[in-house]
């Protein structure tokens, strides 16, 4: 049976043709009845490809699925992406282990998140429940989320006031860094996705961290900033490890830790000796006319190139050799022809 024909099952035949070709010819009963009607089947679907997603993470190996598991093989062969997958693969994985919750959800009594909820709460409940208090607790948390008046946030205010009933010795959820998690996954674009759940310090931390490096720019025109906040903190971020990578400090990484290159002419040196006896104003002196010399104590720059790609429309990217090659803006090149690095030829098509 297609999904034309389940969803005709659940509308007059005579309504839900008028609703395809022609909504606005509906009468408003008419109208609300289609929507409520065809958002019920939708959550049917939903749970139905949950329960299947499920079946295949449970029976399907790599050489049936032909992908590494079952959430790269559902976004690969459906509209989702990887991180929507997953949630679908965890859910029909889950539920198989709580048929209270799963008989809840493919009833399509609840949402596919109110049930990944109760799911968490009842795989790690509180430290102190007593294990005879689960199937009450259970019974309290699907109530609260059935129905078409539930929301997410009445089911977590029961989750909250559960866990403060069994409070113990142990932390708050608020300051438990054992719940602690972070994922960072490559899609199949080549971008990464992320994903994180943390205390209440690590989390200040973080705000504290981009408030700073997330504020709105100005052009040096005066145009306000158009990027959105959630651009502003991707950028922040950005900076952010850029600024701990540069500090020399976040160890090894491939054997080496990472750097940023100073280069040291051997004239320069030679300059700079010539310059060590002189007084400080001299040498300041000296460093306004020769642009050898960086600094009064010292003769390493870093490139120009460095800091030409963090504030220009320059780019870079690997070439099929191992080796860099610069892209220059239009308003040099026209047609942006990459420029090896290091003056190595490159032969270019005729």
């Amino acid at each position: 049976m297609g999904v034309g024909e389940d969803i005709q099952g659940a509308l007059p035949g005579e309504i839900l043709a008028t609703a395809v070709g022609d909504a606005w010819r509906l009468a408003e009963a008419e109208l609300l009845e289609s929507v409520v009607a065809v958002s019920e089947e939708i959550q049917r679907l939903e749970a139905l490809r949950v329960r299947l997603v499920g079946a295949v993470d449970h029976r399907c190996k790599v050489d049936v699925l032909g992908f590494p598991n079952t959430k790269m093989w559902l976004a690969s062969t459906t509209l989702l992406e990887v991180g929507a997958a997953g949630r679908i693969v965890m859910l029909g994985r889950g539920l198989r282990s709580q048929p209270e919750i799963a008989d809840a959800y493919f009833d399509t009594t609840m949402s596919a998140e109110h049930a990944a909820l109760i799911m968490k709460f009842c795989e790690r409940p509180p430290k102190g429940m007593p294990l005879e208090a689960m199937d009450d607790c259970r019974t309290a948390l699907l109530y609260a989320a059935s129905g078409p008046t539930a929301n997410t946030d009445a089911v977590r205010a029961v989750i909250a006031r559960l866990e403060r009933a069994f409070e113990s010795d142990d932390p708050p959820p608020a300051e438990d860094t054992e719940l602690n998690e972070f994922h960072a996954s490559r899609t199949l674009n080549g971008r990464v996705a992320v994903k994180g759940d943390l205390d209440a310090v690590t989390g200040e931390m973080l705000l504290s961290a981009l408030s700073g490096l997330s504020q709105p720019r100005p052009a040096q025109d005066g145009t306000t900033d158009t990027r959105t906040p959630g651009q502003r903190r991707a950028d922040g971020f950005t900076e952010l490890l850029r600024r701990y990578l540069n500090s020399a400090i976040a160890g090894e990484e491939g054997g080496e830790r990472p750097h940023v290159s100073l280069h040291i002419n051997v004239k320069d040196l030679a300059d700079h000796a010539n310059h060590t006896g002189a007084s400080a104003e001299d040498q300041r002196g000296a460093c306004a006319t020769d642009p050898s010399l960086f600094a009064v104590d010292g003769v390493a720059w870093t490139g120009f190139h460095h800091r030409l790609l963090h504030h220009s429309d320059w780019e870079i990217e690997m070439g099929a050799d191992r080796h860099p090659a610069f892209i220059p803006p239009r308003q040099v090149d026209w047609e942006r022809t990459p420029i090896p690095a290091h003056n190595q030829a490159r032969p270019r098509a005729a």
